[in-house]
């Protein structure tokens, strides 16, 4: 199923990245940190849909700045590996890649989106999203200073994003976030 979702990911970027068939460093596998990090559920369907922008950006590049670009995906995914030692391990996780998605869209512009889209919640919290047109959909969710990748399932009428932790909803023209598996459920206002 992992490797299913992983695939629909790399068929709705760039062509040229299309010829991608796993993601890069959850199918290397080596070492303590990353199977820790590898391990935590989702983090392959993460993984998949990061790597597979990261290559749609390589396929935009030359030689020169492809380069510069692999060394800081890799020094990104040493900061990754950081994560199995972190208090929250799923927080991290959803943090680095979440923000490498952001990274990557907004230096490369490798799949289509809409917004960044702002949002107030019935506690007064405030965060923006950023739809990408990916497959399956997803977005990042920028609150404070946390970026956290959500991947989006279609519902009868909307649909739902999540992640380890959160839960975005639109249906019936109602939004909803969870903050966390146990947190209370706010409606959410376009601001």
């Amino acid at each position: 199923m992992k490797k299913l979702l992983i695939a629909a990911a790399v068929l709705a970027l760039p062509l040229g990245a299309q010829a991608v068939s796993m993601p890069g460093f959850c199918a290397r596998g080596i070492g303590s940190a990353e199977a820790k990090v590898c391990a935590a559920p989702g983090s392959a369907e993460s993984e998949g849909l990061v790597f597979a922008m990261y290559r749609a950006a390589l396929e935009k590049l030359d030689a020169g700045p492809s380069k510069e670009l692999q060394e800081q995906h890799t020094k990104w995914w040493d900061g990754v590996k950081k994560c199995s030692d972190a208090a929250n391990l799923n927080a991290c996780i959803d943090n680095a890649y979440g923000s490498r998605a952001l990274q990557l869209q907004s230096s490369y512009k490798v799949a289509k989106t809409t917004g960044p889209v702002g949002f107030t919640c019935s506690d007064g919290s405030k965060f923006s999203a950023t739809f990408l047109e990916t497959t399956p959909a997803s977005m990042v969710i920028v609150r404070d200073k946390q970026h956290l990748l959500l991947r989006g399932d279609k519902m009868a009428s909307g649909i739902s994003y999540r992640n380890r932790e959160e839960t975005f909803k639109e249906h019936q023209g109602k939004t909803t976030i969870q903050w966390g598996a146990n947190a209370k459920e706010l409606s959410c206002k376009k601001s």
